[in-house]
């Protein structure tokens, strides 16, 4: 009963984080700025409800279950640090596997959303109003004017690009965690109205290498277009923090004066250029997390479609928008079971229909992991049946 009133306490808590850390166009001075918090806290569930950390099925946090395994890495990489040569192969593959231009290497997509807002003049910045926060904190910290279009609205998109003389577009594609993509044609439109006004669309594809065929990497060196790739998705390698910006030479040479000589570790380099160049592993990476993305969708349909208002799968996730009540129910009852997934409350959303109910994000089951297929379908039953 204490863990329940604990917990129940954490989830109302991190609802008001995510009120409290919203702007609205009328106004973006009153907010009173805090890191943004992030989910997959595996050691705080772990706390809470008293399952050691190894007896966890992690949903949490849209990383490949599967990832590239680790090559061996030479013990003297250790001991030095990077070098030109090391650095270049890995932007030589990087540029074969995005197919750009132009590209620029750094200590995660994070870094670059936090060093972005400092090389634009100030102005007004267009992003969705349900996505990564990290994009609202980088901005609004820098005295940006903020303007939410509805994530789930390409109409609203547009709308909003057309009607206000914004100065920047962040588009996240896939949205994290609404699951909706953003057509590369409409992308490509949004961008020839922003170079007319010396203006950036900044298109943040962290979750995009399970379907690379929305990707606009390819046009990342067109006037005014920045888009953000990761390595720790489909790769599973979020903790080598490795992240790429794509854009034109002359945003690509700003970039690179304000991240310094060594912005990775030469372990962090041999790894992601490992993993780059190895074609046959994406290739089965992708056929796995097609079946997986499957066998997630078909089964969230089956016990929870007749009381979902959606459910979309995004290639490393798929997301279910419930009533609230019933979401916060599931996420405390799967999570009693040793079943972490994350919680999105959709109150702030520009959408009227989604005003009383939220969103649980499920990352993906490894198609060959058959205990925890099986965990997670009785785990969803038991939920459903209290």
């Amino acid at each position: 009963m204490v863990v329940r009133r604990i917990f129940i306490g954490f989830i109302r808590w991190s609802i008001a984080l995510t009120v409290k850390n919203i702007i609205t166009p009328e106004l973006p001075g009153e907010l009173t700025l805090e890191l943004p918090e992030h989910g997959g806290d595996l050691g705080f569930a772990s706390q809470c409800y008293g399952i050691s950390l190894d007896k966890w099925l992690d949903l949490s946090t849209g990383i490949n279950p599967d990832g590239y395994p680790i090559p061996q890495i030479p013990q003297q990489y250790f001991q030095q640090l990077p070098q030109r040569h090391q650095k270049q192969a890995l932007i030589e593959a990087a540029k074969t596997y995005y197919q750009c231009e132009n590209i620029v290497v750094g200590a995660g997509s994070q870094q670059f959303i936090e060093l972005l807002p400092q090389l634009h003049t100030s102005g007004k910045v267009a992003m969705p109003d349900i996505g990564y926060r990290e994009h609202l904190y980088a901005w609004s910290r820098a005295g940006y004017q903020i303007i939410f279009y509805d994530s789930s609205s390409a109409e609203s998109l547009q709308t909003i690009v057309n009607n206000n003389d914004v100065n920047v577009v962040i588009v996240i594609n896939p949205c994290n965690p609404a699951a909706i993509h953003i057509e590369k044609n409409l992308l490509l439109k949004l961008q020839q109205k922003m170079a007319t006004r010396g203006g950036w669309l900044i298109v943040d594809e962290a979750f995009a290498d399970v379907n690379p065929m929305h990707s606009i990497s390819g046009y990342a060196h067109l006037p005014g277009v920045i888009v953000l790739r990761s390595l720790g998705k489909l790769f599973g390698l979020a903790g080598i923090r490795i992240g790429f910006l794509l854009a034109s030479k002359a945003i690509i040479s700003k970039i690179e004066m304000r991240i310094g000589l060594w912005p990775v570790s030469l372990p962090s380099l041999f790894i992601a250029t490992q993993a780059l160049l190895d074609k046959q592993w994406q290739y089965t990476a992708r056929k796995q997390h097609s079946a997986a993305e499957q066998w997630l969708f078909s089964l969230l349909q089956k016990k929870l479609g007749h009381e979902a208002l959606h459910i979309r799968r995004a290639g490393l996730f798929v997301s279910v928008i419930l009533n609230e009540q019933l979401a916060i129910h599931l996420y405390q009852s799967l999570a009693s079971q040793g079943i972490w997934v994350r919680y999105w409350d959709l109150s702030s959303s520009l959408s009227s229909i989604l005003s009383d109910k939220a969103l649980l994000r499920f990352g993906l089951v490894s198609i060959t992991d058959a205990n925890a297929q099986e965990k997670l379908i009785n785990g969803l039953a038991y939920a459903m049946s209290e």
